[in-house]
């Protein structure tokens, strides 16, 4: 196999590719690691796991107990549930021609985004690693310091 098809030149060593990590409110892992089994937000056992979005990698699982997970999931659907509303209200200020009702309506609606900030988890391809966003103070807590 050709060094220019390998994530890593041949120098990198097994140590350097597998490693889990903290580096602020980032976990920063190694491209072949696997994320502990453990809750992402409070670091208890975990019972259920969830593909992490990503333009660049598709193959990272987060892990929840059942209380963050059910947590997660209402939280998703109050949001849902706010911008459906909003919506709603943006259509019948349209129907109605009350421009003030409608622009509220639409203010409201960008604020769906900010909404859901804290409850998303991202990850990006970074300095050869991983790096994650949206764990929980308990999950960083355990883990080591990264050093680049």
């Amino acid at each position: 196999m050709s060094t220019d098809t390998q994530p890593f030149p041949p120098e990198v060593s097994e140590e350097e590719r597998n490693y889990i990590r903290r580096s602020g409110r980032y976990v920063v892992v190694g491209f072949w690691t696997q994320i502990p089994q453990r809750c992402f937000v409070c670091n208890k056992e975990a019972t259920v796991s969830e593909k992490i979005e990503s333009e660049e990698l598709n193959h990272i699982e987060v892990h929840f107990c059942d209380e963050h997970k059910k947590k997660r999931k209402r939280q998703f659907l109050i949001i849902v549930a706010y911008a459906s509303a909003c919506l709603a209200c943006l259509i019948a200020a349209g129907f109605l021609n009350k421009t003030a009702f409608g622009s509220l309506a639409f203010v409201a609606i960008l604020l769906v985004p900010i909404l859901s900030l804290p409850y998303s988890i991202k990850a990006k391809f970074k300095e050869r690693s991983i790096w994650i966003t949206g764990a929980g103070k308990a999950f960083l807590d355990s883990l080591p310091e990264y050093k680049a």
